[in-house]
C-alpha cells in the first residue's frame, strides 16, 4: 500500500502536469481531482499547493476564458459571466476581467458584425419578424438587450 506522502505527490505531480498544459480554475481542478479518485481529504492541500506556486490562478484563468470565448465563439459578456460563475469565479475577479478583456468599440463592433451574418441568413420576412430573430439570435449569445435592440433595428431599416 502506498504511503500517504506518495498519493500527495503522485496527484500533486499529474496536477502540476495537466496545470502546465492549460489553464484551471479552483473548481475544474476539484472536478479532476475527483474523477482521478484522489482522497477528499488530500483536495484541499493539494489545491492550496496549486495556488500557491502560481499553477493556478483565477484571474489568469478568467482572462483567458474571457479572451477565447469574445474572440473565437463571439460570446457577450452575458454569457461568458454566467459561464465563470459556474466556475464559481469571484464576481470581482469576473468584473474586472471583461472591463480589461473587452473594449467597448471591440464589443460592439463584434455585435454588429455578428447580426449583419445573421441577418443575411434570415432572408425573407417582415421587418417585426427580423428584428424578433437577431434579438433571440443575440441575446442568446449573452449580448445585453438593449444594445441588441438598438443595433438590430439600425441594421434592419437599412
Amino acid at each position: 500500500m502506498e504511503t500517504h506522502k506518495k498519493v500527495y505527490d503522485k496527484y500533486l505531480t499529474r496536477a502540476r502536469d495537466l496545470c502546465s498544459r492549460q489553464e484551471k480554475c479552483v473548481s475544474g481542478m476539484i472536478q479532476k481531482l475527483e474523477a482521478w479518485d484522489c482522497p477528499p481529504s488530500l483536495i484541499p492541500s493539494l489545491i492550496e499547493a496549486l495556488v500557491t506556486a502560481k499553477y493556478i490562478d483565477e484571474q489568469r484563468f478568467a482572462t483567458g476564458f474571457t479572451h477565447t470565448k469574445f474572440r473565437q465563439n463571439n460570446w457577450g459578456k452575458n454569457k461568458i459571466s454566467y459561464a465563470l460563475k459556474n466556475k464559481n469565479i469571484p464576481e470581482e475577479t469576473i468584473q474586472k476581467t471583461l472591463e480589461l478583456e473587452i473594449s467597448t468599440p471591440e464589443y460592439e463592433k463584434v455585435l454588429r458584425q455578428l447580426l449583419r451574418n445573421k441577418l443575411i441568413r434570415i432572408g425573407q420576412g417582415t421587418t417585426y419578424e427580423k428584428l424578433g430573430k437577431l434579438i433571440n439570435f443575440a441575446t442568446a449569445k449573452g449580448y445585453e438587450y438593449a444594445l441588441v435592440k438598438e443595433i438590430a433595428s439600425q441594421l434592419v431599416k437599412k
